[in-house]
C-alpha cells in the first residue's frame, strides 16, 4: 500500500484505487472464510453422527433405549441433548447414576463433548411412533 502512496508522488494516481481493490478483496475472502467456518454452528448442524451416539449409549447395562439425540456447536466444543429410556420401576437415585454413567461414557469417546444434558424416562408404552421416530 505504500507503493500506491509512491506511486501516486510519482504521477501515477492509478496505483491508489487498485491498491484500495486489493485491499477489499483481501477484507472480502477473510468474510468469505468466517462466514463459511460459522455457517455450520449458527445453523445447528449435527455435529456428531445419532448412531454413533446412540451405540455408546446402549452400551451402558440398564439402558433401555435412547432417542431426540441433539448435537451442535463447533467440531471440538459439542453440545449434546438426548433422552434415555430406562425402567420405569428403577429408584431415581439408580437412574440418576446411571445417567451419570453414559454422560461419562459418551464424554470419554467424544472428549469434544462440553456439556451433555440427558433426560431419563421410561421407555414408550407403544413403541415407535407413526414417523419412524422412536418416541
Amino acid at each position: 500500500m505504500i507503493a500506491a502512496l509512491v506511486g501516486v508522488r510519482l504521477g501515477l494516481p492509478i496505483l491508489d484505487p487498485l491498491a484500495a481493490l486489493v485491499v477489499a478483496g483481501f477484507i472480502g475472502y477473510a468474510g468469505y472464510q468466517i462466514a463459511r467456518a460459522t455457517t455450520r454452528i449458527l445453523s445447528d448442524q449435527i455435529v456428531i453422527a445419532e448412531s454413533e451416539i446412540e451405540h455408546v449409549v446402549m452400551s451402558v447395562p440398564g439402558v433401555l433405549g435412547c432417542h431426540h439425540i441433539r448435537t451442535r456447536g463447533a467440531a471440538d466444543h459439542v453440545f449434546l441433548d438426548l433422552h434415555v429410556w430406562l425402567p420405569g420401576d428403577m429408584p431415581l437415585h439408580e437412574a440418576h447414576a446411571l445417567s451419570h454413567v453414559v454422560k461419562d461414557r459418551l464424554i470419554a469417546r467424544y472428549p469434544q463433548i462440553t456439556d451433555a444434558v440427558i433426560h431419563i424416562e421410561p421407555p414408550p408404552a407403544d413403541g415407535p411412533s407413526p414417523d419412524g421416530d422412536r418416541r
